[in-house]
Protein backbone atom coordinates (compact mmCIF):
# COMPACT_ATOMS: atom_id res chain seq x y z
CA UNK A 1 0.00 0.00 0.00
CA UNK A 2 2.80 2.44 0.84
CA UNK A 3 4.51 1.81 -2.50
CA UNK A 4 1.27 2.53 -4.43
CA UNK A 5 0.78 5.79 -2.47
CA UNK A 6 4.29 6.90 -3.44
CA UNK A 7 3.55 6.25 -7.12
CA UNK A 8 0.31 8.32 -6.88
CA UNK A 9 2.13 11.24 -5.20
CA UNK A 10 4.93 11.21 -7.81
CA UNK A 11 2.31 11.18 -10.58
CA UNK A 12 0.55 14.21 -9.08
CA UNK A 13 3.85 16.11 -8.84
CA UNK A 14 4.62 15.36 -12.51
CA UNK A 15 1.17 16.65 -13.52
CA UNK A 16 1.80 19.88 -11.57
CA UNK A 17 5.19 20.36 -13.25
CA UNK A 18 3.61 19.78 -16.67
CA UNK A 19 0.83 22.31 -15.93
CA UNK A 20 3.28 25.00 -14.74
CA UNK A 21 5.51 24.44 -17.81
CA UNK A 22 2.45 24.69 -20.04
CA UNK A 23 1.28 27.93 -18.40
CA UNK A 24 4.78 29.38 -18.73
CA UNK A 25 4.85 28.53 -22.44
CA UNK A 26 1.35 29.99 -22.87
CA UNK A 27 2.31 33.18 -21.01
CA UNK A 28 5.41 33.67 -23.22
CA UNK A 29 3.36 33.16 -26.39
CA UNK A 30 0.64 35.55 -25.17
CA UNK A 31 3.28 38.15 -24.24
CA UNK A 32 4.64 38.10 -27.78
CA UNK A 33 1.14 38.41 -29.24
CA UNK A 34 0.34 41.27 -26.82
CA UNK A 35 3.43 43.19 -27.92
CA UNK A 36 2.38 42.87 -31.57
CA UNK A 37 -1.15 44.07 -30.74
CA UNK A 38 0.27 47.00 -28.73
CA UNK A 39 2.28 48.13 -31.74
CA UNK A 40 -0.88 48.02 -33.85
CA UNK A 41 -2.66 50.24 -31.28
CA UNK A 42 -5.36 47.76 -30.23
CA UNK A 43 -7.47 48.41 -27.15
CA UNK A 44 -7.91 46.08 -24.17
CA UNK A 45 -11.22 44.60 -25.32
CA UNK A 46 -9.87 43.99 -28.82
CA UNK A 47 -6.80 42.19 -27.45
CA UNK A 48 -9.03 40.02 -25.23
CA UNK A 49 -11.29 39.08 -28.13
CA UNK A 50 -8.35 38.33 -30.46
CA UNK A 51 -6.42 36.29 -27.88
CA UNK A 52 -9.67 34.65 -26.62
CA UNK A 53 -8.88 35.25 -22.95
CA UNK A 54 -10.88 37.02 -20.20
CA UNK A 55 -9.98 40.55 -19.11
CA UNK A 56 -8.91 39.42 -15.60
CA UNK A 57 -6.20 37.14 -16.98
CA UNK A 58 -4.96 39.95 -19.23
CA UNK A 59 -4.55 42.22 -16.19
CA UNK A 60 -2.65 39.52 -14.27
CA UNK A 61 -0.27 39.00 -17.23
CA UNK A 62 0.24 42.78 -17.42
CA UNK A 63 1.29 42.86 -13.76
CA UNK A 64 3.68 39.94 -14.28
CA UNK A 65 5.26 41.52 -17.35
CA UNK A 66 5.54 44.97 -15.71
CA UNK A 67 7.45 43.49 -12.74
CA UNK A 68 9.72 41.57 -15.10
CA UNK A 69 10.36 44.55 -17.39
CA UNK A 70 11.07 46.99 -14.54
CA UNK A 71 14.28 45.10 -13.69
CA UNK A 72 15.71 44.95 -17.22
CA UNK A 73 14.40 47.99 -19.07
CA UNK A 74 16.70 50.99 -19.64
CA UNK A 75 19.51 49.90 -17.27
CA UNK A 76 17.34 49.60 -14.20
CA UNK A 77 15.25 52.74 -14.71
CA UNK A 78 11.56 52.50 -13.82
CA UNK A 79 9.33 51.97 -16.83
CA UNK A 80 6.15 54.03 -17.03
CA UNK A 81 3.03 51.91 -17.67
CA UNK A 82 -0.32 53.69 -17.40
CA UNK A 83 -3.85 52.30 -17.53
CA UNK A 84 -5.55 54.96 -19.61
CA UNK A 85 -9.18 54.91 -20.75
CA UNK A 86 -8.45 56.30 -24.23
CA UNK A 87 -5.52 54.04 -25.31
CA UNK A 88 -3.99 50.74 -24.34
CA UNK A 89 -0.47 51.46 -25.59
CA UNK A 90 2.14 53.51 -23.72
CA UNK A 91 2.07 56.93 -25.33
CA UNK A 92 5.52 58.62 -25.30
CA UNK A 93 3.87 62.06 -25.13
CA UNK A 94 1.94 60.98 -22.05
CA UNK A 95 5.15 59.72 -20.44
CA UNK A 96 6.85 63.05 -21.15
CA UNK A 97 3.77 64.88 -19.83
CA UNK A 98 3.91 63.12 -16.46
CA UNK A 99 7.69 63.51 -16.19
CA UNK A 100 7.40 67.28 -16.75
CA UNK A 101 4.69 67.45 -14.05
CA UNK A 102 6.99 65.77 -11.52
CA UNK A 103 10.05 67.84 -12.49
CA UNK A 104 8.18 71.19 -12.24
CA UNK A 105 6.61 70.15 -8.95
CA UNK A 106 10.01 69.20 -7.50
CA UNK A 107 11.54 72.49 -8.63
CA UNK A 108 8.74 74.42 -6.92
CA UNK A 109 8.41 72.35 -3.75
CA UNK A 110 12.11 72.38 -2.71
CA UNK A 111 12.38 71.52 1.01
CA UNK A 112 8.85 72.67 1.81
CA UNK A 113 6.62 70.09 0.14
CA UNK A 114 3.12 70.86 -1.08
CA UNK A 115 -0.28 69.20 -0.61
CA UNK A 116 -2.35 67.46 -3.29
CA UNK A 117 -4.02 70.69 -4.44
CA UNK A 118 -0.66 72.13 -5.51
CA UNK A 119 0.18 68.98 -7.48
CA UNK A 120 -3.16 69.37 -9.25
CA UNK A 121 -2.30 73.01 -9.97
CA UNK A 122 1.01 71.85 -11.49
CA UNK A 123 -0.87 69.40 -13.74
CA UNK A 124 -3.13 72.19 -14.98
CA UNK A 125 -0.17 74.47 -15.72
CA UNK A 126 1.73 71.76 -17.60
CA UNK A 127 -1.42 70.92 -19.55
CA UNK A 128 -1.49 74.49 -20.90
CA UNK A 129 2.04 74.27 -22.33
CA UNK A 130 2.41 74.50 -26.13
CA UNK A 131 3.86 71.01 -26.28
CA UNK A 132 0.82 69.31 -24.72
CA UNK A 133 -2.24 71.53 -25.24
CA UNK A 134 -2.71 70.46 -28.90
CA UNK A 135 -2.95 66.77 -28.07
CA UNK A 136 -6.66 65.72 -28.01
CA UNK A 137 -6.19 63.11 -25.27
CA UNK A 138 -4.20 65.37 -22.92
CA UNK A 139 -6.49 68.32 -23.55
CA UNK A 140 -9.52 66.47 -22.16
CA UNK A 141 -7.63 64.76 -19.33
CA UNK A 142 -9.15 65.16 -15.83
CA UNK A 143 -6.78 65.21 -12.85
CA UNK A 144 -8.63 62.98 -10.42
CA UNK A 145 -7.27 61.45 -7.23
CA UNK A 146 -6.54 58.17 -9.09
CA UNK A 147 -4.43 60.05 -11.64
CA UNK A 148 -2.37 61.82 -8.93
CA UNK A 149 -2.02 58.59 -6.96
CA UNK A 150 -0.62 56.85 -10.07
CA UNK A 151 1.89 59.65 -10.64
CA UNK A 152 3.03 59.41 -7.02
CA UNK A 153 3.53 55.65 -7.26
CA UNK A 154 5.38 55.73 -10.59
CA UNK A 155 7.65 58.71 -9.86
CA UNK A 156 8.68 58.29 -6.22
CA UNK A 157 6.45 60.90 -4.53
CA UNK A 158 5.41 60.15 -0.95
CA UNK A 159 3.18 61.64 1.73
CA UNK A 160 4.02 62.85 5.24
CA UNK A 161 1.59 62.67 8.15
CA UNK A 162 1.38 63.99 11.70
CA UNK A 163 -0.24 62.12 14.59
CA UNK A 164 -2.44 63.93 17.12
CA UNK A 165 -2.85 63.10 20.84
CA UNK A 166 -6.45 64.16 21.58
CA UNK A 167 -8.28 62.92 24.67
CA UNK A 168 -11.63 61.25 24.05
CA UNK A 169 -14.67 61.82 26.28
CA UNK A 170 -17.93 59.91 26.40
CA UNK A 171 -21.23 61.67 25.61
CA UNK A 172 -22.28 61.37 29.25
CA UNK A 173 -19.10 63.11 30.46
CA UNK A 174 -19.48 65.92 27.92
CA UNK A 175 -23.14 66.47 28.81
CA UNK A 176 -22.24 66.72 32.50
CA UNK A 177 -19.55 69.31 31.66
CA UNK A 178 -22.05 71.25 29.54
CA UNK A 179 -24.50 71.37 32.45
CA UNK A 180 -21.75 72.76 34.72
CA UNK A 181 -20.88 75.45 32.16
CA UNK A 182 -24.56 76.41 31.78
CA UNK A 183 -24.67 77.11 35.54
CA UNK A 184 -21.51 79.26 35.30
CA UNK A 185 -22.88 81.62 32.63
CA UNK A 186 -26.56 81.55 33.64
CA UNK A 187 -26.52 85.34 34.29
CA UNK A 188 -25.23 86.17 30.78
CA UNK A 189 -27.25 86.39 27.58
CA UNK A 190 -26.14 84.22 24.66
CA UNK A 191 -25.04 87.24 22.62
CA UNK A 192 -22.89 88.51 25.52
CA UNK A 193 -20.63 85.42 25.65
CA UNK A 194 -17.38 86.08 23.77
CA UNK A 195 -14.88 83.39 22.85
CA UNK A 196 -11.14 84.05 22.63
CA UNK A 197 -8.20 81.77 21.85
CA UNK A 198 -4.77 81.97 20.21
CA UNK A 199 -3.66 80.20 17.03
CA UNK A 200 -0.10 80.01 15.72
CA UNK A 201 0.28 80.59 11.97
CA UNK A 202 3.64 79.37 10.60
CA UNK A 203 4.65 81.14 7.40
CA UNK A 204 7.87 79.20 6.64
CA UNK A 205 7.22 75.67 7.96
CA UNK A 206 6.35 72.74 5.70
CA UNK A 207 2.86 71.24 5.52
CA UNK A 208 1.90 68.30 7.72
CA UNK A 209 0.20 66.54 4.77
CA UNK A 210 2.53 67.23 1.86
CA UNK A 211 3.73 65.42 -1.25
CA UNK A 212 7.53 65.15 -1.54
CA UNK A 213 10.04 63.22 -3.61
CA UNK A 214 12.03 60.41 -1.98
CA UNK A 215 15.39 61.53 -3.47
CA UNK A 216 15.23 65.17 -2.25
CA UNK A 217 16.09 64.48 1.44
CA UNK A 218 13.29 66.55 2.96
CA UNK A 219 12.95 64.61 6.18
CA UNK A 220 16.50 65.41 7.34
CA UNK A 221 15.95 69.18 7.13
CA UNK A 222 14.70 71.29 10.04
CA UNK A 223 11.82 73.63 9.21
CA UNK A 224 11.75 77.24 10.33
CA UNK A 225 9.60 77.85 13.43
CA UNK A 226 8.94 81.50 12.71
CA UNK A 227 5.27 82.26 13.19
CA UNK A 228 2.64 84.88 13.87
CA UNK A 229 0.12 84.23 16.64
CA UNK A 230 -3.45 85.38 16.04
CA UNK A 231 -5.69 86.25 19.03
CA UNK A 232 -9.27 86.90 17.78
CA UNK A 233 -12.56 87.63 19.60
CA UNK A 234 -15.93 86.32 18.35
CA UNK A 235 -19.57 86.40 19.50
CA UNK A 236 -22.40 84.16 18.35
CA UNK A 237 -24.93 86.65 16.94
CA UNK A 238 -23.00 89.80 15.97
CA UNK A 239 -19.58 91.22 15.21
CA UNK A 240 -18.53 93.28 18.23
CA UNK A 241 -15.80 95.05 16.25
CA UNK A 242 -12.92 94.06 18.55
CA UNK A 243 -9.68 94.29 16.51
CA UNK A 244 -7.66 91.03 16.64
CA UNK A 245 -4.21 90.92 18.23
CA UNK A 246 -1.04 89.66 16.55
CA UNK A 247 2.10 88.54 18.39
CA UNK A 248 5.22 88.50 16.23
CA UNK A 249 9.01 88.49 16.42
CA UNK A 250 9.58 92.14 15.37
CA UNK A 251 8.06 95.56 16.01
CA UNK A 252 7.14 96.07 12.34
CA UNK A 253 8.99 99.37 12.11
CA UNK A 254 9.69 98.85 8.39
CA UNK A 255 6.25 97.49 7.45
CA UNK A 256 4.10 99.41 4.98
CA UNK A 257 1.03 100.22 7.11
CA UNK A 258 -1.66 102.91 7.13
CA UNK A 259 -1.27 103.42 10.90
CA UNK A 260 1.54 102.48 13.31
CA UNK A 261 1.07 104.08 16.74
CA UNK A 262 2.92 103.09 19.90
CA UNK A 263 1.16 102.66 23.24
CA UNK A 264 2.54 101.83 26.73
CA UNK A 265 0.40 100.14 29.41
CA UNK A 266 0.98 99.26 33.06
CA UNK A 267 -0.06 95.63 33.70
CA UNK A 268 -0.33 93.85 37.06
CA UNK A 269 0.49 90.13 36.94
CA UNK A 270 -1.05 87.40 39.12
CA UNK A 271 2.04 87.48 41.39
CA UNK A 272 1.48 91.21 42.09
CA UNK A 273 4.39 92.37 39.94
CA UNK A 274 3.80 95.43 37.73
CA UNK A 275 5.17 95.46 34.16
CA UNK A 276 5.14 98.09 31.45
CA UNK A 277 3.90 96.53 28.19
CA UNK A 278 4.56 98.14 24.83
CA UNK A 279 2.24 97.52 21.90
CA UNK A 280 1.37 99.10 18.56
CA UNK A 281 -2.06 99.99 17.22
CA UNK A 282 -1.86 99.31 13.48
CA UNK A 283 -4.11 99.59 10.46
CA UNK A 284 -3.71 97.95 7.06
CA UNK A 285 -6.19 98.41 4.20
CA UNK A 286 -8.95 99.53 6.58
CA UNK A 287 -8.45 96.60 8.98
CA UNK A 288 -7.34 97.44 12.54
CA UNK A 289 -5.17 95.15 14.65
CA UNK A 290 -2.87 95.31 17.68
CA UNK A 291 0.75 94.11 17.54
CA UNK A 292 2.88 92.66 20.37
CA UNK A 293 6.44 91.35 20.27
CA UNK A 294 8.44 88.62 22.02
CA UNK A 295 11.12 86.07 21.11
CA UNK A 296 8.75 83.11 20.58
CA UNK A 297 5.81 85.09 19.08
CA UNK A 298 3.36 83.57 21.58
CA UNK A 299 0.82 84.78 24.15
CA UNK A 300 2.36 85.18 27.60
CA UNK A 301 0.73 86.39 30.82
CA UNK A 302 1.56 90.08 30.29
CA UNK A 303 0.10 89.95 26.75
CA UNK A 304 -3.08 88.33 28.08
CA UNK A 305 -3.58 90.91 30.86
CA UNK A 306 -2.92 93.79 28.44
CA UNK A 307 -5.48 92.31 26.05
CA UNK A 308 -8.11 91.95 28.78
CA UNK A 309 -7.73 95.65 29.59
CA UNK A 310 -8.00 96.60 25.93
CA UNK A 311 -11.11 94.44 25.30
CA UNK A 312 -12.81 95.75 28.46
CA UNK A 313 -12.16 99.34 27.39
CA UNK A 314 -13.48 98.67 23.85
CA UNK A 315 -16.70 97.06 25.13
CA UNK A 316 -17.29 99.83 27.65
CA UNK A 317 -16.96 102.44 24.90
CA UNK A 318 -19.25 100.78 22.32
CA UNK A 319 -21.64 98.76 24.58
CA UNK A 320 -21.84 100.65 27.89
CA UNK A 321 -24.97 98.94 29.27
CA UNK A 322 -24.00 95.31 28.69
CA UNK A 323 -22.15 92.71 30.80
CA UNK A 324 -19.93 90.28 28.89
CA UNK A 325 -18.44 86.88 29.67
CA UNK A 326 -15.20 85.74 28.02
CA UNK A 327 -15.00 81.98 27.35
CA UNK A 328 -11.39 80.72 27.36
CA UNK A 329 -9.42 77.52 27.99
CA UNK A 330 -7.05 76.63 30.84
CA UNK A 331 -3.83 77.68 29.14
CA UNK A 332 -1.13 78.76 31.63
CA UNK A 333 -1.05 82.35 30.34
CA UNK A 334 -4.84 82.75 30.67
CA UNK A 335 -5.26 84.31 34.10
CA UNK A 336 -8.61 85.24 35.72
CA UNK A 337 -9.82 88.76 34.97
CA UNK A 338 -12.86 90.64 36.27
CA UNK A 339 -13.94 94.21 35.63
CA UNK A 340 -17.22 96.14 35.62
CA UNK A 341 -18.25 94.82 32.19
CA UNK A 342 -16.04 91.75 31.52
CA UNK A 343 -15.44 88.46 33.33
CA UNK A 344 -13.45 85.37 32.29
CA UNK A 345 -15.19 81.96 32.26
CA UNK A 346 -12.88 78.94 32.00
CA UNK A 347 -13.74 75.69 30.24
CA UNK A 348 -12.90 72.27 31.78
CA UNK A 349 -9.45 70.88 30.98
CA UNK A 350 -8.92 69.15 27.59
CA UNK A 351 -12.42 69.94 26.34
CA UNK A 352 -11.58 72.67 23.81
CA UNK A 353 -12.19 70.44 20.72
CA UNK A 354 -15.75 69.83 21.98
CA UNK A 355 -16.82 72.92 23.97
CA UNK A 356 -14.89 75.89 22.55
CA UNK A 357 -16.51 77.50 19.46
CA UNK A 358 -13.22 78.64 17.92
CA UNK A 359 -11.71 75.15 18.12
CA UNK A 360 -14.92 73.39 17.05
CA UNK A 361 -15.28 75.05 13.67
CA UNK A 362 -13.78 78.52 13.21
CA UNK A 363 -10.07 77.73 13.42
CA UNK A 364 -10.54 74.68 11.20
CA UNK A 365 -11.99 76.81 8.39
CA UNK A 366 -9.40 79.53 9.00
CA UNK A 367 -6.43 77.11 8.89
CA UNK A 368 -7.67 75.50 5.66
CA UNK A 369 -8.07 78.86 3.97
CA UNK A 370 -4.73 80.08 5.34
CA UNK A 371 -2.81 76.96 4.24
CA UNK A 372 -4.33 77.21 0.76
CA UNK A 373 -3.44 80.92 0.46
CA UNK A 374 0.06 80.29 1.88
CA UNK A 375 0.72 77.41 -0.54
CA UNK A 376 -0.46 79.45 -3.51
CA UNK A 377 1.76 82.36 -2.50
CA UNK A 378 4.87 80.26 -1.82
CA UNK A 379 4.25 78.22 -4.97
CA UNK A 380 4.32 81.43 -7.01
CA UNK A 381 7.49 82.62 -5.26
CA UNK A 382 9.27 79.27 -5.55
CA UNK A 383 12.13 79.17 -8.05
CA UNK A 384 14.83 76.79 -9.16
CA UNK A 385 17.70 78.66 -7.51
CA UNK A 386 16.51 79.32 -3.94
CA UNK A 387 14.11 78.13 -1.26
CA UNK A 388 10.75 79.90 -1.31
CA UNK A 389 9.96 81.78 1.91
CA UNK A 390 7.80 84.64 3.19
CA UNK A 391 8.79 87.55 5.37
CA UNK A 392 7.07 88.25 8.68
CA UNK A 393 5.30 91.23 7.15
CA UNK A 394 3.87 89.16 4.27
CA UNK A 395 2.89 86.36 6.65
CA UNK A 396 1.11 88.75 9.06
CA UNK A 397 -0.77 90.49 6.26
CA UNK A 398 -1.81 87.11 4.85
CA UNK A 399 -3.14 86.07 8.29
CA UNK A 400 -5.18 89.28 8.57
CA UNK A 401 -6.51 88.94 5.03
CA UNK A 402 -7.68 85.34 5.58
CA UNK A 403 -9.23 86.18 8.97
CA UNK A 404 -11.23 89.04 7.43
CA UNK A 405 -12.79 86.50 5.01
CA UNK A 406 -14.23 84.41 7.88
CA UNK A 407 -17.93 85.27 8.02
CA UNK A 408 -20.38 85.36 10.92
CA UNK A 409 -22.08 82.19 9.65
CA UNK A 410 -18.86 80.21 10.37
CA UNK A 411 -18.76 81.62 13.92
CA UNK A 412 -22.40 80.68 14.53
CA UNK A 413 -21.73 77.19 13.24
CA UNK A 414 -18.89 76.91 15.79
CA UNK A 415 -21.22 77.94 18.64
CA UNK A 416 -23.83 75.43 17.44
CA UNK A 417 -21.30 72.57 17.37
CA UNK A 418 -20.64 73.00 21.10
CA UNK A 419 -24.23 71.70 21.70
CA UNK A 420 -24.94 74.09 24.58
CA UNK A 421 -28.63 74.81 25.25
CA UNK A 422 -27.95 78.55 25.39
CA UNK A 423 -26.84 78.58 21.74
CA UNK A 424 -29.52 76.19 20.43
CA UNK A 425 -31.69 79.04 19.06
CA UNK A 426 -29.00 79.79 16.44
CA UNK A 427 -30.16 76.76 14.41
CA UNK A 428 -33.40 78.60 13.54
CA UNK A 429 -31.73 81.81 12.36
CA UNK A 430 -30.93 83.01 8.89
CA UNK A 431 -27.12 82.86 8.99
CA UNK A 432 -26.65 85.69 6.47
CA UNK A 433 -28.26 88.38 8.66
CA UNK A 434 -26.85 89.89 11.87
CA UNK A 435 -29.83 90.25 14.21
CA UNK A 436 -30.05 91.50 17.76
CA UNK A 437 -31.49 89.34 20.54
CA UNK A 438 -34.93 91.06 20.45
CA UNK A 439 -35.18 90.48 16.69
CA UNK A 440 -34.25 86.83 17.22
CA UNK A 441 -37.02 86.37 19.82
CA UNK A 442 -39.59 88.01 17.50
CA UNK A 443 -38.43 85.77 14.64
CA UNK A 444 -38.85 82.62 16.75
CA UNK A 445 -42.32 83.70 17.95
CA UNK A 446 -43.46 84.43 14.39
CA UNK A 447 -42.06 81.10 13.23
CA UNK A 448 -44.02 79.26 15.95
CA UNK A 449 -47.23 81.08 14.93
CA UNK A 450 -46.61 80.22 11.28
CA UNK A 451 -46.08 76.54 12.12
CA UNK A 452 -49.33 76.52 14.16
CA UNK A 453 -51.25 78.08 11.22
CA UNK A 454 -49.78 75.54 8.81
CA UNK A 455 -50.89 72.69 11.11
CA UNK A 456 -54.42 74.13 11.29
CA UNK A 457 -54.59 74.48 7.50
CA UNK A 458 -53.42 70.91 7.06
CA UNK A 459 -56.11 69.62 9.44
CA UNK A 460 -58.86 71.54 7.60
CA UNK A 461 -57.27 70.64 4.20
CA UNK A 462 -57.26 74.32 3.20
CA UNK A 463 -53.71 74.09 1.92
CA UNK A 464 -54.92 71.93 -0.98
CA UNK A 465 -57.94 74.08 -2.06
CA UNK A 466 -57.83 77.34 -4.06
CA UNK A 467 -60.51 80.00 -3.47
CA UNK A 468 -61.78 82.93 -5.57
CA UNK A 469 -63.14 85.80 -3.44
CA UNK A 470 -66.03 88.09 -4.50
CA UNK A 471 -67.36 91.25 -2.88
CA UNK A 472 -71.05 92.17 -2.39
CA UNK A 473 -71.40 93.53 -5.94
CA UNK A 474 -70.26 90.11 -7.26
CA UNK A 475 -66.99 91.49 -8.51
CA UNK A 476 -63.74 89.53 -8.43
CA UNK A 477 -61.33 90.77 -5.79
Amino acid sequence: MSFSLLIVKMGRKKEKFRQTAKTKRCSIEIQQKMKELKRQGKSREETCSLLKIPLIELRSWQRYTSKKNDKTEENGQNSCQFNRPFKFTTDPLRVEFEKTIVSTFRQKSKSRGFPQTMLKLTCEKVQQMDKFKNDPNLRTLKFSWDFIKRIMQNHGLSRTYRKSNAKLFTDFELNEMRKGMEVKWANFAAGDLINCDESGCFYNASNTHSIRHRDDFFFAEVDSKKRVTLLPYVACNEDLGIPPALVGHSWATTWKLDLHREEKIQVTLASGEKIEVRRYECKFKGQKFVLYNNSSAWVYEYVWMAEMKRVSRHLKKHFPNRQFGLICDNFAAHKPFKSQNLQTIFLPARTTPYLQPLDCSVFGVFKKKYSKALNEKTYELAGTDKKCSLSEEAGSKLVLKVWSEIGQNVVRHGYLKTKFQKFGYLANLDLDVNWSETDQIEYLENKERESELIDILKNVNLDQVTFTLYDFNNKLI
